[in-house]
């Protein structure tokens, strides 16, 4: 990451809108599990080494946890609970104008509301070079 005190040369970028919520900055993504599209909104979230994790209202209402499930990790909290982590192939991801196809999505199994926030990770944003601006512009 690396901070201008002016806006650079954006003559080559795309511009997008991003909303943000309580300080933190949200997309609108479209997941394709191979019968139809739905619309999420998803956190920008460095920290998250993954591609896509789904928040479980999103995973539920949407068929996305129906995917066929390619690995499953087991994590236990502080007080010994477990907490099933699944993997699927997303057939078909859209960014604004991107598309990826076959991405690795993850969700959570069990109770629903644990994971409240969709959320694109260090290895979808890696593959974007990306200007925050600050300043509201018209775009």
């Amino acid at each position: 990451m690396v901070i201008h005190e002016d806006l650079p040369d954006v003559t080559e970028y795309l511009a997008y809108i991003i909303n943000v919520e309580s300080g933190f900055m949200y997309v609108n993504g479209h997941c394709y599990n191979g019968q139809k599209k739905h619309s999420n909104p998803f956190l920008i979230h460095s920290g998250y080494s993954g591609t896509i994790l789904l928040d479980d209202g999103f995973a539920s209402r949407s068929g996305m946890s129906e995917l066929e499930v390619v690995s499953e990790t087991a994590l236990k909290d502080s007080y010994g609970n477990v907490l099933k982590k699944k993997k699927s192939v997303l057939p078909l991801f859209e960014l604004e104008d991107f598309q990826f196809e076959n991405l690795h999505i993850g969700f959570f199994e069990g109770k629903i509301g644990n994971q409240k926030n969709s959320i694109i990770g260090g290895e979808l944003l890696k593959r974007f070079n990306m200007i925050i601006d600050r300043v509201d512009r018209k775009v």
